[in-house]
């Protein structure tokens, strides 16, 4: 795990994720905290996402709950916003 950007929010399944991304693509991961905690410990994990190559990049969570928002690129120097917008 390298460099990446970290958003912990409740979010209905209604709610869109907008994530922003400068200069280059990169990986946008959308984990509940069981699986967000198997990502930074390194180990197997499940996500929903995708590469994102073009910005801005939506997405919503399958359902309702706590979600962790992760944006990583382990090529570079990763320059990036997350913003969420309520339903």
């Amino acid at each position: 795990m390298g460099n990446f950007l970290h958003s912990r929010e409740f979010l209905q399944s209604s709610d869109v994720v907008v994530v922003t991304i400068e200069y280059y693509a990169a990986n946008v991961k959308l984990m509940d905290d069981l699986n967000y905690s198997a990502y930074k410990a390194g180990n197997r994990y499940t996500c929903y996402g995708a590469r994102a190559i073009s910005s801005p990049y939506r997405t919503s969570p399958p359902y309702s709950g706590y979600w962790n928002v992760v944006i990583d690129d382990p090529g570079g120097p990763l320059k990036a916003s997350i913003r969420f917008l309520k339903a």
